[in-house]
């Protein structure tokens, strides 16, 4: 299995999270954690983002990914959701493959959070 280069007890539960999901957790890294965005979050940001010199990778894992972190983050200890902005912004060249297994609930999910799904 692929975990052994995974560190933190919350990126194995990641990676454990998007094995589940049939995706592959390898080419996944959250650079930063969830929260309110500023300017120099930007800035730190921009040397982190490099391009990939290869189309190994997937965007669904990280949608999955981003689901579950977003629906974490913004559950409140009552368990109702809180009131935040939910929105996923996912960058890619859409050179990689795209399996479309659980397309359909990743959906359903996205849509029952209130999650806003920008590709650019």
């Amino acid at each position: 299995m692929f975990l052994d280069h995974w560190h933190t007890p919350q990126e194995t539960a990641f990676a454990i999270l998007i094995a589940a999901w049939g995706g592959n957790a390898d080419f996944l890294q959250v650079l930063r954690p969830l929260g309110n965005m500023e300017m120099g979050h930007l800035t730190s940001l921009q040397t982190k983002i490099i391009p990939s010199r290869t189309d190994a990778g997937d965007a669904i894992s990280a949608i999955v990914l981003a689901i579950h972190m977003i629906t974490e983050f913004t559950t409140l200890k009552s368990g109702k959701p809180g009131s935040y902005t939910r929105k996923i912004v996912l960058l890619t060249d859409g050179q990689g493959m795209i399996e479309d297994e659980g397309m359909e609930q990743i959906a359903t999910k996205i849509n029952e959070c209130g999650i806003n799904l920008v590709v650019m």
